[in-house]
This record gives C-alpha cells, structure tokens and sequence, in this order.
C-alpha cells in the first residue's frame, strides 16, 4: 500500500499514469488516496519526545537517589578509613604497628638468690645486680615517682601514676559488651586487647559498627603505648605478677607491672640495663598489695 499526498496536482499525476498504462494493455494498478492530518503526525511526534523525556527525568532522578543513599550510608565509612590512613601511617606512627610477642616469658625466681641490694617503693620490692648511689630512699608513695640511680648511668625510675583513666575503661567496657572474643575488663586484659590492634586490620568491608571499635581501640593503644620510638613488645609472668615490657631505642625499657588479680600497679623505666638483668630483677619482684 502507498500512500499519496491529497493534493490536485497528485490526482492528476495518478489519472495520467493510469491511463497510460490502460493504453498498453499493462496491468491496471488501482491507487487507493488517503487523507494524511499533518497536524496529526505533528502531535504524536511530540509525544513521543514528551515521553523519552520524562523517562530519561525519571532514569536521572532514580540515579541521583542511589547516589544519595549511597553516598550517605558510606561517608562514615570513608571518613574513619581516612582518619585511620591519615593518622596511623606506618611512616608516622610506625610503633602502632607494635604488637606483644606471642609467647609469655615465664621468669623462674633467679633474682631472688642471685642478688642482695634490696629497693622498694609504694609496696614494690625488687632486688638488683647493683648498689645503689642514690642518696634519697624515701618510700614516700604521695610522691608517685622514685628515682634509684646506679653507676655506669644506670637507672631505675617507679612511677606508680595510673595510665589509665575511668573514661578509657568505660570506652573499653562499651566495646566490650559487643565482642564475644574480648576478655574481662581487668587491666592486663584491657591493655593486652589493645596492644595487639594494628591499623592495618581494618577492613573496607566491614561494618560501620566494627570499625568504630577499631578506632576506639587504636586511640586506646596510642595512649597505653609510653612512647613513640618503641621497637618491642614482651609479655611477662610470673609467680605473683604480670607485665609487658617495652624495647625502646638507646637501650631504654619500660615495663608496666600488675598484679595477681590483674590490677595496674606501676611501671618502671630501665636506663643501660641488659635484658638479662630485667628478667632476674623482675623475677625478684614482690607486691605486698
């Protein structure tokens, strides 16, 4: 079928091809002439547009919303990976990524016998390969620190200040609630859960509430860790006490000391000690607490 537009001049055109070819004896062809509205045609074509339009408004409205939800739900994500990233760099923060040996050391009584000079403070009694030269051996404890110093730049510093406050025991306890894995809140627990956390533990895929606790976690370890330049981390045990001992550069150690139910007592910072001779004076130690 063909269509034609319905002018004069087309009808003439028709007539004229008709009767040639009845001349001829060709085969007659019959034209049927139908009327075409061009208004018609005008207005389905510009519902057509209106319909592609208001399809592609809805396909970039429903994109929009996606990218809203989307974003929202992951800038919390983000903005700790970025806190997590920016602030714990290993370049920066390298003793962050310091973790407590796997092993405990397990100290047998070799102090006890093996030396004869006797210190205390504030209920910490230990014995030492050397004499003191210290002249003040006050016991005062309301001073919270004691300096005992020995020849060859030799040092013991006790300071029996508390590096744990109520308020970061209560953002452990808060974690706590929501980790099976975690231990008790007593002290050794607390510090030896954070210890142990790196910033390279984090997960992108993890959720927001995990890795909140990440970063509770990390803020804790940088304020139990007593320094930047921390090389080692060792756990101790013995009959009556536990600590961690922390290798810092220039032969510096410092250990953290607590008792047997756990509790924080105090940490003692070592100058030009060996690690042999920290063993035998920590295996010395008694706690009259």
């Amino acid at each position: 079928m063909i269509y034609f537009k319905n002018d004069e001049q087309t009808k003439k055109s028709i007539l004229l091809c008709h009767s040639r070819a009845s001349g001829r004896s060709a085969p007659i062809v019959t034209f049927r002439l139908f009327r075409v509205n061009p208004e018609n045609e005008k207005s389905e074509h510009v519902q057509t547009l209106l319909r592609d339009m208001i399809m592609k408004k809805k396909i970039i409205t429903v994109c929009i919303l996606v990218v809203c939800v989307a974003t929202y739900f992951l800038i919390p994500h983000i903005k700790i990976i970025l806190i997590i990233k920016n602030s714990y760099s290993k370049d920066k923060t390298p003793y962050m990524y310091v973790v407590p040996s796997d092993e405990e050391i397990v100290n047998n009584k070799i102090g006890v016998n093996k030396y004869n000079n006797n210190y205390s403070f504030c209920n910490i009694k230990f014995k030492t390969p050397f004499k003191a030269i210290t002249k003040n051996t006050s016991d005062d404890c309301q001073k919270n620190i004691k300096i005992i110093r020995f020849a060859n730049c030799k040092s013991i510093i006790i300071d029996n200040g508390k590096t744990m406050t109520p308020k970061m025991k209560t953002m452990f306890a808060a974690i706590n609630k929501t980790r099976s894995n975690m231990h008790t809140n007593n002290d050794f627990d607390i510090y030896n859960v954070c210890l142990n956390v790196t910033p390279d533990k984090i997960s992108i895929f993890s959720s927001l509430g995990e890795k909140t606790k990440m970063l509770t976690l990390l803020l804790l370890k940088q304020s139990f860790t007593p320094a930047i330049d921390v090389i080692g981390i060792y756990k101790y045990k013995t009959n009556n006490i536990s600590s961690f001992r922390f290798d810092l550069r220039d032969n510096r150690h410092i250990i953290y000391l607590f008792n047997s139910n756990n509790n924080y007592i105090a940490n003692l910072s070592f100058y030009m000690f060996t690690v042999e001779e920290i063993d035998n004076i920590l295996s010395s130690c008694v706690l009259n607490i």
